[in-house]
């Protein structure tokens, strides 16, 4: 297989992109195609302003989302905040504990509890293996309050506005 990048740089468009991203953690990173779930969304309004957040893929073990994968084209520096506000909504069980920014040539892998950066490059993305020994030490409980909550979605809404 050729590296992710450039899989997804032959993509027809944005919608090839999951496809490209779950062959890859299948193929090169050892999960099983059931527990990837491509395509997901989270709406959100505020201001009359609805918006629909996008998320490539949502990896799940052990009953659990564990790992976001959010797609943009252009600087994913600037999408690591709306990637982390997805990551703690996505979910209002849990927290999804590490989320992933990537505009297809470069990743940024975040810790969504602490919000700091735990790795650079998709060739970084964690194998199942990886994931499944870290279970006990990811933070899987609900992000915090209401209000908490609410800064979130603002947060997704105004940064994916013109996505």
């Amino acid at each position: 297989m050729d590296t992710l990048s450039e899989n997804i740089s032959e993509c027809q468009d944005d919608h090839d992109v999951p496809l490209e991203l779950a062959d890859f953690l299948v193929d090169e990173r050892g999960f099983a195609r059931e527990e990837l779930t491509l395509r997901e969304s989270i709406e959100t309004t505020f201001n009359d302003e609805t918006v629909v957040s996008k998320i490539a893929v949502v990896i799940h073990l052990q009953d659990k989302p564990v790992l976001m994968i959010r797609y943009a084209p252009g600087s994913i520096v600037t999408r690591e905040r709306s990637a982390m506000a997805a990551a703690r909504i996505y979910d209002p069980m849990c927290q999804v504990p590490i989320v992933v920014v990537t505009n297809n040539e470069d990743a940024t892998i975040i810790d969504t509890h602490t919000g700091k950066p735990i790795a650079e490059g998709l060739e970084n993305l964690p194998h199942r293996v990886d994931l499944l020994a870290q279970m006990s030490q990811l933070v899987f409980e609900p992000w915090a309050n209401d209000a908490k909550i609410d800064r979130e979605k603002r947060v997704l809404n105004v940064f994916d506005v013109n996505l």
